[in-house]
């Protein structure tokens, strides 16, 4: 019986995700397998070798191939990343395993090879996320180093307002994004099934997609596709990382590479924005009732002022002392919670409503010249003194006055001056 293992292997060389390169003594290459030629962007046979690879690294390129000269031959050298020139002037990275082997009496190199872990976006990525950059400067950071014409990913994210961003070389239709810029949810691909599910998913098979998606890869040459998710701990929802190959046996390797190298610097970046989004809103807010606190206040009724003319409301809630002295300061919390859910659902657009400590409260309206003030004073005396149903005492009762100031941003006025006369109004 024949040995079919040749063949086996003839074959794995010729469709499998590997790059082969059969290269004289003289550096031209001998052969190239489609791979290699898909990979490097052209047909590369009979090219000189040495012209491929990028000058800087030439010299190091030459010394590994002298070292491997020496060699038994068949033995496979370490590998080593090489960065090799495109026809259009751009870069790829290649992670290469060298050897020497020799055919009727002559010596031949051959370099088996992957596109490398994009290990120089990564990097940039990492000094994005250290100065604190934004998860869109991070996120392009990344893709604008990772996808290129033989290379195409997009990261999939929603943000915390829950609009859908792509970063990426993938058109909207091959990254996951609706019509209408809204994650896509149809139940057939495979960001749905990650988005939903949290684990990575793959299509090997176009023929159970959705028919303008299976149109669309089918049309840019993709057979196959890898969608890795991340959950981002801002929203609790799923990053998604698309990833489409030319052939299904690639997916092995691109959802390696993404495990191995990609998925700890998106995670950091997520994590670290998380933290700053909290530590800012911490510094920001008052945290018993989430309102702006006065630091925030007072910034942004700088901004407000240097923007025209405004109104600003001084509130002092009336009987909230009785309520501490006789049902204890956790009931006096649960009120003043309840006083600030029913204040900021009064605020009209732009108004920014802050807690100044104790049972005291201030509004700035930007551009009103007092008229906003007096209709939005009569609404919140009304709402506040509504009872408060608290589950331990039944109904509380209190009251809120209310002065507001005014400024027609013709002249300079301090803040702190307009907080005074709403003070004194009050």
């Amino acid at each position: 019986m024949d040995d079919p293992w040749p063949a086996v292997v003839a074959e794995f060389l010729t469709t499998g995700p590997i790059g082969l390169l059969t290269v004289s003594e003289d550096g031209r290459i001998a052969h190239a397998n489609e791979v290699a030629c898909e990979i490097l962007g052209r047909d590369v046979n009979g090219l000189i070798l040495y012209d491929l690879i990028h000058p800087d690294d030439l010299a190091r390129f030459v010394a590994g191939t002298m070292a491997r000269g020496g060699e038994t031959s068949g033995r496979r050298g370490r590998g080593s990343v090489w960065r090799m020139l495109l026809p259009d002037a751009s870069i790829i990275e290649i992670l290469a395993h060298m050897a020497m082997v020799t055919v009727a009496g002559v010596r031949y190199g051959q370099i088996g090879f992957l596109p490398a872990p994009p290990r120089l976006a990564v990097l940039k990525s990492l000094e994005d996320v250290a100065a604190a950059r934004p998860l869109s400067t991070i996120f392009t950071t990344l893709m604008d180093g990772i996808a290129t014409a033989e290379n195409s990913v997009a990261i999939n994210w929603v943000d915390l307002d829950g609009r859908t961003h792509l970063f990426g070389n993938l058109t909207p239709i091959l990254g996951g994004v609706g019509g209408q810029g809204e994650r896509d949810t149809d139940r057939s691909t495979p960001w749905f099934q990650a988005a939903t599910h949290g684990t990575v998913a793959r299509i090997e098979d176009l023929d159970g997609l959705r028919a303008d998606v299976a149109d669309a890869a089918r049309a840019a040459g993709h057979r196959a596709c890898c969608v890795s998710p991340i959950r981002d701990p801002a929203t609790g929802q799923q990053l998604l990382y698309v990833n489409w190959v030319k052939h299904p046996s690639h997916l092995d390797y691109v959802q390696q590479t993404f495990a191995d190298v990609l998925h700890d610097v998106v995670q950091v970046a997520l994590d670290r924005a998380e933290d700053s989004r909290q530590l800012h809103h911490a510094a920001h807010h008052d945290q018993l009732t989430g309102l702006a606190n006065r630091r925030a206040f007072f910034d942004g009724l700088t901004a407000a002022l240097a923007a025209g003319p405004l109104s600003v409301l001084y509130l002092d809630l009336d009987g909230f002392k009785p309520v501490n002295e006789r049902f204890g300061h956790a009931a006096g919390d649960a009120v003043l919670v309840a006083v600030a859910d029913r204040l900021r659902v009064c605020m009209p657009a732009e108004a920014l409503l802050a807690r100044l400590g104790g049972d005291e409260f201030v509004i700035v309206v930007p551009r009103d010249d007092g008229t906003v003030a007096q209709a939005l004073a009569e609404r919140l005396v009304h709402e506040a003194r509504q009872p408060i149903v608290l589950e331990a005492h039944g109904d509380i009762s209190v009251g809120v006055s209310v002065g507001f100031s005014v400024t027609d941003g013709s002249t300079p006025t301090a803040p702190e001056a307009l907080i005074l006369a709403a003070d004194e109004a009050l």
